[in-house]
C-alpha cells in the first residue's frame, strides 16, 4: 500500500483503470470456469448412469437365475466387457441382492460400504457410481462403475488456458487505453506540479498555472493562482513590516541598554519586597500558632466551670470528713476524762471502738476523695499543657461519661437556661482500650460540646418546635478489632455544602466569636493520624448531626518502640 501511494499520479491512474476493468472480467471468468467444472461433474455422472441403466438391463436375467442358485457368472462378465469403448472406465462390477459379487470388470479396489439407495462420490482423481437393478419394484442387484476424472481436468485445463489468453489480451488493450486516457488528469495535475516546483525553488510569486481544462482540476488551478496573489501581496507586506522591524530593532537595542539599569533597580525592589513578605509570613505562622494555642485555652477555659464542679465535690466531702473527724477527736477525748474520773474502764473501751471506727471511715472518705480530686487536677493539666502523652489502658466508656458531665457542667455554667436530656449506652464489653487519654478525652470534650451547643443554639433560635428538648446520646460498641463511639445531637445539622469542609482548619460553622474552628481539626488529627482510627460525620439539616468515632483496640506506644 506504501509502494501505491508514493506512485507518480500516472501511474496511480494507470493502475487504477487497469484494476477496476480487470476485476470483474477475472470474476466473470472465474464465475464461466466454475459453472463448465460443474457442467462436466454432471455430465460424466449422466454418462455412467445411462451405461449402468444399460447393464443393468442386461443382467436382469443373470441376478434371477443367480438368485436361485444357477452360476451365470460367464454371461454376466460378457456384459461387463462392453464398458471397453469408454476408455476412462477403470473398474465395475455386478453384485447380487446378497452383495456376492457376481462379475468385475478391470481392477477394482476395496468397495466402499453399498449405499441404501442409488449414489455417486467424488474423490480426488476418481468418480464412484452406484446403481440399483431393480425388478418387479425390488431391489436385486447393484452395479459399481468407478471412472477416473481425466475428461473433467483435461476440459478444466482448456478453459484456464483460454481465460487466461482473453485475460492477457484484455489486460494489454486496458493498459494501453488507460496509458492514454490518464493523460487528461494527470497532464494538467503535472502541469500544476511544475509550476509549484519553480515557485518554490525561485520564490517569485509572480508565476501562473495555465488552466487547460474546466473540471476539478482547473478549479484547483484557479484556486493555486488565488493562492499565489495572496501570497504576493502578504510578501510584499512582509518585506515592508520586515523594513519596519529592522528599524524597531535598532530602537531596542537603544532601549536595552537603559533597560538593564531599570531591571537592576526593580530586581532589588522586589528582594527588599520578598524580604518584607518572608517577615510577614513568619508574622503569619507565628499568628496562627498562637491561634491554636487560643483554641486549647479556650477549650481549657469552656471546661474550668465544670471541673471546678467536679473538684467541688470531693473538696466538700473532705472538709465535712475532716470537721467531722474532729468532732470525734473531741468525743474521743471527752470519754477519756470521763472514764478517767468515773473509773468505768470498759464502757470506755467500747466507746473508744466505736470513735476509731468511725475516724477510720472518715479517714479512708477523706483519702478517697483527696484522690480524685487530684486525679482531676491531673486531667486538668494534662488537657492545659497540650504535650503529646504516652498510651494507656484506659477505660473508654468511664472517659465518655467525665467529658460529658464535664461539659454539661461547663455549658451550666455559661449559659444559666442550658438544660439538655443526656441519653448514655455503653457496652461493657470493650474493657480496657490502649489510648491516649488526654488527647481522646480533648476529642470527646469537644464532639459532645458541639453536640450540645448546636442543640442549645435550635431552641434559642426559636425555629424549632415549641415541645423541643435539646437532646444529645452518647453510644460506645464493641466491633472485635475496635470500638466505636457515636455522639449524635437533636441540633441544627449541616449543610451538605459544608460537609467536606467541616475538617478544614479554621472554618467554623459557629457565629462570629463562638470558636476559633480548630476543635474538629484537631480532633480529626487525634484520632486519624495519631490512634490510626476514623473520624465520619452524618448529618441532615435542620434534623441531627451525629459523629462516629472508630478506634483500634490495641496501639503501641511510639515513645517505647
Amino acid at each position: 500500500m506504501r509502494f501505491f501511494r508514493d506512485l507518480p499520479i500516472k501511474w496511480k491512474l494507470t493502475l487504477i483503470i487497469l484494476v477496476t476493468s480487470a476485476t470483474p472480467l477475472l470474476l466473470s471468468c472465474a464465475a464461466f470456469v466454475f459453472y463448465e467444472f460443474i457442467t462436466m461433474r454432471q455430465w460424466m455422472v449422466r454418462e455412467l448412469q445411462v451405461q449402468a441403466n444399460i447393464i443393468g438391463s442386461n443382467n436382469l436375467g443373470n441376478l434371477t437365475f443367480h438368485s436361485v442358485g444357477l452360476d451365470t457368472r460367464e454371461d454376466a462378465a460378457a456384459t461387463l466387457k462392453s464398458l471397453q469403448v469408454n476408455e476412462h472406465i477403470i473398474a465395475a462390477g455386478i453384485l447380487a441382492q446378497d452383495e456376492t459379487v457376481l462379475a468385475t470388470y478391470g481392477t477394482p479396489q476395496d468397495l466402499p460400504p453399498l449405499p441404501s439407495e442409488d449414489a455417486h462420490f467424488f474423490e480426488r482423481d476418481k468418480l464412484l457410481f452406484f446403481k440399483s437393478i431393480v425388478q418387479d419394484g425390488e431391489r436385486i442387484g447393484t452395479i459399481f462403475i468407478q471412472s477416473d476424472l481425466s475428461p473433467l481436468y483435461s476440459r478444466l485445463q482448456q478453459y484456464i488456458g483460454i481465460v487466461v489468453l482473453f485475460v492477457f489480451g484484455s489486460f494489454i488493450v486496458a493498459f494501453v487505453l488507460s496509458a492514454i486516457l490518464q493523460r487528461l488528469i494527470s497532464k494538467p495535475i503535472l502541469h500544476l506540479s511544475g509550476i509549484a516546483t519553480q515557485v518554490s525553488e525561485k520564490e517569485d510569486f509572480s508565476m501562473r498555472a495555465k488552466k487547460l481544462h474546466g473540471d476539478e482540476v482547473g478549479d484547483l488551478i484557479d484556486a493555486f493562482n488565488g493562492m499565489l496573489s495572496h501570497i504576493e501581496q502578504r510578501d510584499e507586506e512582509l518585506t515592508s513590516l520586515a523594513r519596519t522591524l529592522r528599524e524597531s530593532q535598532e530602537q531596542l537595542e537603544d532601549y536595552s541598554h537603559n533597560l538593564e539599569k531599570r531591571v537592576e533597580k526593580r530586581t532589588q525592589e522586589l528582594q527588599d519586597k520578598n524580604k518584607k513578605l518572608d517577615e510577614a509570613l513568619q508574622k503569619v505562622r507565628e499568628t496562627q500558632n498562637q491561634i491554636i494555642l487560643q483554641e486549647k485555652m479556650a477549650s481549657l477555659g469552656a471546661l474550668t466551670a465544670g471541673i471546678a464542679h467536679e473538684i467541688k465535690n470531693p473538696l466538700n466531702f473532705v472538709n465535712n470528713f475532716a470537721e467531722l473527724s474532729i468532732e470525734l477527736t473531741q468525743e474521743l477525748r471527752d470519754e477519756l476524762l470521763h472514764a478517767h474520773e468515773d473509773g468505768s474502764l470498759g464502757n470506755m473501751i467500747e466507746n473508744m471502738q466505736a470513735l476509731v471506727d468511725d475516724l477510720e471511715r472518715n479517714a479512708k472518705k477523706i483519702n478517697e476523695h483527696g484522690k480524685r480530686a487530684d486525679s482531676i487536677v491531673r486531667s486538668m493539666l494534662q488537657h492545659s499543657r497540650g504535650r503529646a502523652g504516652n498510651y494507656e489502658m484506659t477505660d473508654i466508656n468511664a472517659l465518655l461519661a467525665q467529658a460529658l458531665n464535664l461539659t454539661y457542667h461547663g455549658m451550666r455554667s455559661q449559659y444559666l437556661s442550658f438544660n439538655i436530656i443526656m441519653e448514655t449506652s455503653y457496652d461493657d464489653t470493650i474493657g480496657d482500650v490502649s489510648v491516649i487519654p488526654q488527647d481522646i478525652s480533648r476529642v470527646f470534650l469537644n464532639l459532645i460540646n458541639n453536640g450540645c451547643f448546636a442543640a442549645y443554639q435550635k431552641q434559642k433560635s426559636g425555629e424549632a418546635p415549641a415541645h423541643f428538648m435539646p437532646k444529645i446520646t452518647v453510644q460506645s460498641k464493641n466491633l472485635n478489632n475496635q470500638i466505636e463511639i457515636r455522639i449524635r445531637d437533636n441540633g441544627t445539622g449541616i449543610p451538605d455544602s459544608l460537609r467536606e469542609k467541616i475538617f478544614t482548619p479554621f472554618f467554623s460553622t459557629k457565629p462570629p466569636g463562638q470558636g476559633t474552628g480548630l476543635g474538629l481539626s484537631i480532633s480529626y488529627d487525634i484520632v486519624v493520624k495519631g490512634h490510626e482510627g476514623a473520624l465520619e460525620i452524618d448529618t441532615k439539616e435542620g434534623e441531627f448531626t451525629e459523629f462516629i468515632v472508630r478506634l483500634p483496640k490495641s496501639k503501641d506506644d511510639p515513645a517505647n518502640q
